[in-house]
């Protein structure tokens, strides 16, 4: 019985100091600044999540995230503008990862929208067996409706 509290007090630990010591973002002073909305599908299974996060001056900070199986509003973000980010995207389906970044610069006052998609293959003899996973993920000024940056896996 004690060895079962010690494994549970243990988990509830690493799960308290595990989200404890996801860095914060604090926007310097006086600095441009650009707002990040999310338009993320819903992940496919249970054993699915979506993550994006974002490196400013090295440092990954979370961005938005979701396991959800049905769409999800997400807070925007407001990140310093004008000077180079990177943006990786990782969706996790069953036993597959699909990570992507992608490098960007964002302009003073705009908003942007992260968007994500999927497609599957038809497989080994289109039975869904071997099928491929695409991932495509890209970042849209709002304003203009262009892709600054896109990448597909």
């Amino acid at each position: 019985m004690t060895s079962n509290r010690f494994i549970i007090a243990s988990l509830i630990f690493g799960i308290l100091t595990g989200c404890a010591s996801a860095p914060k973002y604090e926007l310097p002073a006086n600095a441009p600044v650009a707002t990040v909305k999310a338009n993320l599908k819903p992940v496919g299974s249970r054993n699915s999540s979506t993550d994006v996060e974002f490196k400013i001056d090295n440092i990954f900070y979370p961005m938005f995230y979701t396991s959800s199986l049905k769409p999800k509003e997400f807070s925007p973000v407001t990140i310093q503008a004008n000077k180079p980010i990177t943006i990786l995207y990782q969706n996790r389906f069953v036993n597959e990862v699909c990570r992507i970044r992608i490098n960007a610069i964002l302009e003073p006052n705009k908003t942007y929208t992260v968007i994500d998609s999927m497609s599957f293959g038809k497989g080994l003899f289109n039975t869904g067996i071997f099928a491929s996973k695409y991932c495509h993920f890209g970042i849209m000024d709002d304003q203009t409706g262009k892709l600054i940056g896109e990448y597909q896996k």
